[in-house]
C-alpha cells in the first residue's frame, strides 16, 4: 500500500485545504469502469475568467458539461451561469464530518453530507490516505445520480461512483497533473520527444530530449548492440533526410543493456537547417525494442 504525504506537495494552509485545483493547465485521467463502461474521462481546467469580481474556471470533460468554478478561502466551491450570473454551490469542502449541506452538484442531486474526512482512497495510481468522501443519498432520479465522491487535498476528485439505468458506473484516478506537474500517475511504459521551440532561425540551435518512462512493478530492460543509445534526424516537407546527429559520431561495438525504473533522460542540442522551411524532427532509442517519437517545427525566414 502506498500512502501520499500530503505534506510532500503544498505547505499546510490555515483554512480548508484545496480539494479542487482550478489552475489552468490542470488535467485528470479517470478510468471508467461499469456495465455500459466506455473510453477514460479525461478533465482539464480550460482558462480563467473573472466574473464579478472573483476568477472563475473553465472545467471541462466532466458528464455534466462544462462548469465554471470558484473556490473560495473557506473550501466553498461555487459554479456560475456566466450569461445570468446565477451561482450555485457544488461543494462545501469545509463542512465538518457527517454534516450536510445543499448541492447543485448535478440535476438529480439536491444534497451532500460528509461521510469522512480521512478516507483511503484506492485507485489504479496507488492507495492513499486523507481523502475527503462526500456521500449523496437520496437522488431526485429513479435511476440516475451520484451516489459519492472523494477528494485528495492539492490533488482534486479522484473517485466517482454513479447509479445508471445500466448499473453503477465509476471513474477513478489514473493520471494527474496540477501546476505543471504530474503529480499522480498509473503503472505505465511511455516514450516522448521533446524540444524547445516551435521555431527557430535557421542553423540555431535546436535542444531536444528524449524521455522513456516505465513504472511497471518489474523494470524495463532495453538492450543495444552498442555503445549508441539513440539517435535523431531531421526531415523537410518531402520527407528528405537533411540531418542526422549520430552521423558524424563514433560509438564502441560493445553490447550493452539499459535496467528503466521509474525516468531515463537522453538531451543533446543540434543545429537547425539552413533554409526555411516546415520540417519534423525524429528520436528514437537504437535499443533491439523500437521507441521512436516525432516533432513538427518550422525555420523561418532571416
Amino acid at each position: 500500500m502506498r500512502l501520499l504525504t500530503i505534506a510532500a506537495l503544498c505547505a499546510a494552509s490555515s483554512f480548508a485545504q484545496d480539494y479542487f485545483p482550478l489552475h489552468v493547465g490542470n488535467q485528470w485521467v479517470y478510468t471508467q469502469t461499469g456495465t455500459f463502461a466506455t473510453a477514460p474521462v479525461v478533465v482539464q481546467v480550460a482558462e480563467s475568467q473573472v466574473i464579478d469580481g472573483r476568477s472563475f474556471s473553465l472545467v471541462r470533460g466532466l458528464p455534466e458539461g462544462p462548469l465554471w468554478l470558484h473556490q473560495s478561502a473557506d473550501g466553498l466551491l461555487i459554479s456560475i451561469d456566466p450569461a445570468t450570473k446565477t451561482e450555485s454551490v457544488w461543494a462545501r469542502f469545509a463542512a465538518a464530518e457527517g454534516g450536510t449541506y445543499e448541492t447543485s452538484v448535478t440535476p438529480c442531486n439536491s444534497t451532500a453530507s460528509v461521510r469522512s474526512r480521512n478516507a483511503t482512497a484506492e485507485l489504479p495510481v496507488g492507495t492513499y490516505g486523507g481523502a475527503l468522501e462526500i456521500a449523496y443519498p437520496n437522488p431526485t432520479c429513479a435511476d440516475a445520480g451520484l451516489e459519492s465522491e472523494t477528494f485528495l487535498p492539492w490533488i482534486g476528485l479522484v473517485k466517482r461512483t454513479s447509479t445508471s439505468i445500466a448499473g453503477p458506473v465509476s471513474l477513478a484516478l489514473s493520471y494527474a497533473r496540477v501546476g505543471g506537474v504530474t503529480v499522480l500517475s498509473q503503472p505505465e511504459n511511455a516514450f516522448a520527444l521533446t524540444i524547445d521551440k516551435t521555431s527557430y532561425a535557421p542553423a540555431a540551435n535546436i535542444n531536444a530530449r528524449l524521455n522513456i518512462r516505465a513504472t511497471q512493478t518489474t523494470p524495463l530492460t532495453l538492450s543495444f548492440s552498442s555503445g549508441q543509445r539513440f539517435d535523431f534526424a531531421i526531415r523537410n516537407d518531402a520527407g528528405e533526410t537533411v540531418y542526422t546527429w549520430s552521423a558524424d559520431k563514433l560509438f564502441p561495438a560493445v553490447l550493452g543493456t539499459e535496467a528503466i525504473n521509474g525516468e531515463r533522460n537522453w538531451a543533446v542540442s543540434f543545429p537547425a537547417p539552413q533554409a526555411p522551411g516546415n520540417y519534423t524532427v525524429e528520436g528514437w532509442l537504437t535499443s533491439a525494442r523500437p521507441y521512436k517519437a516525432t516533432v513538427s517545427f518550422t525555420v523561418a525566414e532571416r
